[in-house]
């Protein structure tokens, strides 16, 4: 999961760059992507699986939702467009 977070960051402030202008991957502060993913236990012992991505800023990670109305269309239109693209899942995932 390590390397998809870093492969999401490095694609992510690429895409940022491109829509901004900006040639220097500083321009958008040291944001990290990070990705978290586990089970809770739902209702008659059924599991509840899931995928959470963090933005880690410097000692801080948050939630994607607590970061600004921007980033948050930005990044949820960065994951629309990369699910509708066929096999562009097999570039994040290492077996």
């Amino acid at each position: 999961m390590d390397n998809m977070g870093a492969r999401v960051t490095t694609d992510i402030q690429d895409e940022w760059n491109k829509v901004f202008g900006h040639e220097d991957k500083e321009k958008i502060g040291n944001q990290e992507i990070k990705i978290d993913y586990g089970a809770e236990k739902g209702a008659e012992g059924s599991h509840k699986y899931y995928i959470r991505f963090l933005v880690k800023e410097g000692a801080h990670t948050y939630s994607v939702q607590e970061r600004s109305l921007g980033f948050k269309w930005f990044f949820a239109f960065f994951i629309y467009d990369l699910s509708g693209k066929v096999g562009t899942f097999k570039n994040y995932l290492s077996i």
